[in-house]
């Protein structure tokens, strides 16, 4: 069963809403953001540059292992 918002509830979200957007938000509000990010883009970039490097490694050990066994 389905339950309609009341009016009044739904001008209240809209305004809520309006109040939320990044629009009103000061210049300097979006610059932090934007840093933020940057930031977690590149820690992100970072973790994954090690795994792939991790990966690398074990998968050379592993090539090791199975030429030595031939």
């Amino acid at each position: 069963m389905f339950f309609k918002k009341p009016a009044a509830l739904e001008t209240e979200c809209a305004s809520a809403k309006d109040d939320l957007s990044l629009s009103s938000l000061p210049p300097t509000t979006h610059a932090l953001m934007n840093e933020e990010r940057a930031e977690r883009l590149r820690i992100r970039k970072e973790k994954h540059a090690a795994a792939t490097k991790q990966k690398e490694k074990e998968y050379r050990r592993k090539e090791k292992i199975y030429d030595h066994a031939k």
